[in-house]
């Protein structure tokens, strides 16, 4: 994986209901994307905009709804898209809240990592990859919209790099 690195299965985030600890606020319909940065033996909620480091252990996961197909990914400061859930294909939300099935560990990307959760009905993984790929070439995927096809929804977290 090319900008973060696996570290684990993503289980020290988890409570035994299956949900993320921390606060989490859901703004919309969902599925929106949480992230927890993992310390010790626990997790902190981190809210768009937070400020992290390279190597710092992220777990994202969703809230608020299930949805047909799903794809993240993430776009780090240098321009690098790597997938983290649908990478070949949409994979399906088959519950109203959840874990993806790894943590990362952040690379020394320089200014920001933006995680995005697309949501819809029969998405097309490859094609929202592309979309992704001409986000970052465009130069400020930390601030700019990605196009989206229709029907689609997104829910984004940007976390600002030291």
């Amino acid at each position: 994986v090319v900008g973060l690195s696996v570290v684990d299965g993503g289980g020290a985030v988890v409570d035994d209901a299956g949900s993320m600890t921390g606060a989490v606020r859901i703004k919309g319909d969902g599925p929106a994307l949480i992230a927890a940065r993992i310390v010790g033996g626990g997790s902190v909620a981190l809210d768009d905009g937070a400020v992290v480091d390279a190597g710092d252990v992220i777990q994202l996961g969703w809230v608020g709804g299930a949805a047909d197909s799903a794809v993240a990914f993430s776009i780090d400061g240098r321009g690098t898209v790597t997938p983290h859930l649908g990478g070949g294909s949409a994979s399906p939300l088959s519950t109203s809240r959840g874990t993806l099935p790894a943590s990362y560990a952040l690379d020394d990307a320089p200014g920001f990592e933006r995680f995005f959760l697309i949501s819809g009905d029969d998405l097309d993984a490859r094609d929202l990859l592309a979309r992704a790929q001409r986000l970052a070439r465009g130069g400020r995927a930390d601030v700019d919209e990605l196009p989206l096809p229709p029907g689609a929804r997104a829910s984004t977290l940007l976390l600002r790099k030291r």
